[in-house]
């Protein structure tokens, strides 16, 4: 008979699907019973918070938060639509759609690569560089203007 040993931080290290501490994500999907923590609410809260200032600040400049994810990634130079796919977690029909926006917006431009004709690469164009510098300088300004709010005091920057 083996005796198990007795369950302790140190040992609960060896259970990788288990967290030594409460970190306010565990799974509850699989358990039934009382709600997520407030922790994790108000996460999901910030999260909410978050995007939403990031569209506000989008809009002006035509883009989804998605399509900026996308000039983002393409800020530092051509990258096939698969590594698109992986550098933002989108499948490949979302991005491909939202390269066909972008494209038809003239701030980015798709062409056959030149060693493999069958993929596609993708790069930004002179009105992408200056869609994404501006959109870029908006959505500093808007974190600035939430950070510098004197009426948020000490609370956290979302928190409004």
């Amino acid at each position: 008979m083996v005796k198990k040993a007795k369950d302790t931080p140190e040992t609960a290290i060896l259970d990788l699907h288990r967290p030594t501490h409460h970190t306010g994500f565990d799974d509850y999907s699989r358990q039934s019973g009382p709600e997520p923590p407030l922790d994790w609410a108000s996460w999901l809260v910030q999260v909410r918070r978050l995007t939403a200032l990031l569209t506000t600040a989008l809009q002006p400049f035509d883009l989804t938060l998605e399509e900026y994810e996308v000039l983002c990634t393409l800020k530092h130079g051509t990258l096939g639509q698969s590594a698109i796919c992986d550098c933002t977690d989108h499948s490949v029909p979302s991005v491909s759609r939202r390269l066909r926006r972008l494209e038809i917006a003239g701030w980015v431009v798709r062409q056959q690569a030149k060693r493999d004709r069958r993929q596609i690469t993708v790069s930004l164009t002179e009105r992408g560089v200056d869609k994404l510098r501006d959109a870029s300088r908006a959505l500093q300004l808007a974190a600035v203007d939430r950070v510098a709010d004197p009426r948020l005091g000490e609370q956290h920057v979302l928190a409004k």
